[in-house]
């Protein structure tokens, strides 16, 4: 987001005042942290730097806030308004942000180890290199998100939505639960899935090029028009799995368990074991 986002009239501001070059400025209050606790009205306060772990915020109003550097290490925010908030390189591991409104929030560079963001809408967010690991991310919406270098090792993304079009490519899944998890047609194109859980994954024409599913759980995932060039699957679990019409040319199927499995593949079924 611009600046102009960020320097918009909202309630928290202090009153403007004109700069030496005739520029209107306009502020942000610093609250009091009287102010802090659920419920709280934050609206569109400066916020950034501050120390706020294990804070109770439910259904606090930080709509607008500057949260940038904040330290909200197992903060509770559930149910929070964080709409439009810039939480650039903020601590929120180990945060609860069930049910929080995360609608045009900047989570640039923000930590989310361990953070609670089950059901959250994240759909057509950037979030490319950010820290997921051990995030409970079961139903949330990422359809539209980028992703591409996040690292999501150990998460819970169980039932989570990442199609239609969601950029996973070199994204780290590797331990993380992605049952009945949705990624048709997503990009995930040298994307590591060892030891990953995709049992009943819908990966229907997925980009899964070169992708490390080394040891994977793909019992019943549904992989029809996928694309498995070059992808690795030594030990994989593809028992069940639906490979109707998928590319696994070059694949490596070492070890893999593969009977039996619905479909034909389009190209490499030679390479079934």
């Amino acid at each position: 987001m611009g600046d102009d986002f960020w320097n918009g009239y909202h309630v928290g501001y202090i009153p403007a005042r004109f700069s030496g070059g005739g520029e209107v400025e306009r502020q942000k209050r610093k609250p009091n942290r009287s102010e802090f606790g659920p419920g709280a009205k934050l609206c569109s306060t400066d916020m950034s730097g501050e120390f706020l772990v294990g804070m109770y915020l439910v259904e606090a109003d930080l709509s607008y806030t500057d949260l940038r550097g904040a330290n909200l290490q197992n903060a509770n925010l559930t149910g929070a308004d964080l709409r439009g908030a810039n939480l650039q390189n903020a601590n929120l591991t180990g945060a609860n942000l069930q049910d929080a409104d995360l609608t045009n929030t900047n989570l640039q560079d923000a930590d989310l180890t361990n953070t609670n963001l089950k059901g959250a809408d994240l759909a057509g967010r950037k979030l490319e290199n950010l820290n997921f690991v051990g995030s409970d991310l079961r139903h949330a919406n990422l359809s539209h998100a980028n992703l591409q270098g996040a690292n999501l090792r150990g998460a819970n993304l169980q039932s989570a939505k990442l199609s239609p079009a969601s950029t996973v490519a070199k994204a780290d899944f590797s331990s993380a639960n992605l049952a009945w998890a949705r990624l048709q047609g997503a990009n995930l194109n040298n994307t590591n899935f060892q030891n990953a859980n995709l049992t009943h994954a819908y990966l229907q024409g997925a980009n899964l090029q070169h992708a490390n599913l080394t040891g994977a759980n793909l019992t019943g995932a549904n992989l029809q028009h996928a694309n498995l060039t070059g992808a690795n699957l030594q030990h994989a679990n593809l028992q069940h799995a639906n490979l109707t019409g998928a590319n696994l040319q070059h694949a490596n199927l070492t070890g893999a368990a593969t009977h039996p499995v619905v479909g034909h593949p389009g190209f490499g079924a030679v390479s079934i074991p």
